[in-house]
């Protein structure tokens, strides 16, 4: 009967609703050619000849199996239906039993439904009958891969990202297509099973606090501060400036130097196999641009609700001209700058090799700006600055008023 679990589920089936629109749009499509073609046989002759029918239903179908494939993690997978998850937490499953709604892998019933795809897809709009599998197949892996980050299953996650770009590399060959896509069944297999095993996750605990199974006791210093501005009194969690600056606040979004690393070598093999893949030229301008750009985001990240303790007028004309405790902001956008020169003029003179110039700039210039410090945590806790209202709202020019 276990065994039996695992291959059938009688909810796999899609939606009723879905099934309909789906049958009314392809119905009504086919009898409106049929229509034209009885009206005139020179008519009838330019519709078969027209290449926008057969398009559309390749469209019409492959989106008809990715939306499948879809509906069934949203539908299945805990990490996407909160309440089932919060359900879940509370009930005395745990990874080695089955999901009591159904299993996330596929049962029959998909056979089943993409099997009558191919057929529709073979027999009645003469396209290839291979479409729909495929799309549901790259909607199913790429609905897992979105998951593991999800779940926090990081190993698993930056597995596939390395795995998702290394087919452009390929050139069509379908044998070493076959074992990347045989090695990222393997990754998803692998890491969907690990985040089933650290259930619950945070965010099931965040959207429904209290419904999660109560961890093991730890020490005061590792409790997690939370502060619920506004819950019990039913106002507005918007408390104005400069209130919300000066609340407590036990989060700090700061990157550490591994998470830097991983990041950056990940944008780095994108970006190589972009251009490998796509025979994209050398472009030492995007190089320089692509460091601006990603040092001004970081500049304006960490200004975000923050500003000098003085001018920079009143630096020149009464100094220091200097404020290392405030000025430390600008070191890491100014290093990835003189990087993104020093790339570019690489990237000029690289020939045959600029798609790893390219890319090892690229992914040294984030690491920069993702490493370099100081830390969010630091910066606004040590940084000499004062605090400002990000967005001046009504609400918050009626806080103060002249006396």
């Amino acid at each position: 009967m276990r065994r039996l679990r695992q291959i059938h589920c009688g909810a796999a089936w899609p939606p009723p609703v879905l099934v309909a629109i789906f049958v009314f749009v392809y119905v009504v499509f086919n009898a409106g050619i049929w229509l034209l073609g009885r009206t005139s046989t020179n008519l009838h002759e330019a519709i078969s000849e027209m290449s926008e029918f057969p398009q559309f239903f390749a469209v019409m179908i492959g989106a008809a199996a990715a939306l499948h494939v879809l509906c069934r993690l949203v539908r299945f997978h805990p990490a996407l239906n909160l309440r089932y998850a919060s359900w879940l937490a509370l009930s005395p499953w745990t990874a080695a039993r089955p999901l009591p709604i159904g299993p996330i892998h596929p049962v029959w019933q998909d056979a089943a439904v993409l099997a009558i795809l191919a057929a529709l897809a073979r027999w009645q709009a003469h396209i290839d009958p291979a479409l729909p599998l495929e799309a549901a197949g790259l909607a199913y892996m790429i609905g897992l891969t979105l998951l593991l980050a999800v779940t926090s299953t990081w190993f698993s996650f930056f597995a596939m990202g390395f795995l998702w770009p290394s087919v452009l590399l390929t050139q069509g060959k379908w044998q070493p297509v076959a074992g990347i896509f045989a090695a990222m069944a393997l990754v998803l297999w692998h890491g969907t099973w690990k985040s089933l095993q650290v259930f619950p996750w945070r965010q099931v605990d965040r959207t429904h606090p209290g419904l999660a199974k109560p961890a093991s006791p730890n020490s005061i210093g590792q409790v997690e501060i939370r502060i619920e501005l506004g819950s019990a009194t039913g106002t507005s969690t918007d408390v104005g400036w400069p209130f919300a600056q000066l609340s407590p606040k036990a989060r700090f979004n700061s990157i550490s130097t591994a998470t830097s690393f991983w990041v950056s070598l990940l944008i780095g093999w994108w970006a190589y196999c972009l251009m490998v893949g796509s025979g994209m030229e050398s472009s030492p301008v995007g190089i320089l641009g692509f460091g601006i750009i990603a040092s001004m985001m970081r500049v304006s990240l960490y200004w975000s609700g923050l500003a000098p303790s003085f001018s920079f007028r009143s630096r020149l004309f009464f100094g220091p001209l200097i404020v290392p405790k405030f000025d430390q902001v600008f070191v890491a956008p100014i290093t990835a700058i003189l990087t993104a020169f020093v790339g570019a003029g690489v990237a000029a003179a690289s020939g045959s090799c600029y798609p790893a110039a390219h890319a090892i700039f690229v992914g040294l210039i984030l690491f920069i700006l993702l490493a370099g410090g100081p830390t969010m945590r630091n910066w606004v806790l040590t940084g000499e600055h004062r605090f400002r209202p990000r967005i001046t709202s009504g609400s918050s020019r009626q806080t103060f008023r002249p006396v």
